[in-house]
């Protein structure tokens, strides 16, 4: 059975939270997330510590 519209809208803000918790859960302190408001489009900016080795 296919959603309507108005199931799909209520069901996002739901799916939005679900994968902000996943990059935070999976990423922790390695990634900032930049622009969490924009549904299900999310920005990461990947931080990641310079190594020492050559």
């Amino acid at each position: 059975m296919a959603k309507t519209y108005e199931q799909s809208e209520r069901l996002a803000p739901q799916k939005h939270a679900v994968l902000i918790e996943a990059v935070r859960t999976e990423l922790g302190d390695s990634a900032e997330i930049l622009g969490k408001n924009s549904g299900l489009h999310i920005l990461l900016r990947i931080l990641f510590k310079a190594s020492e080795k050559s």
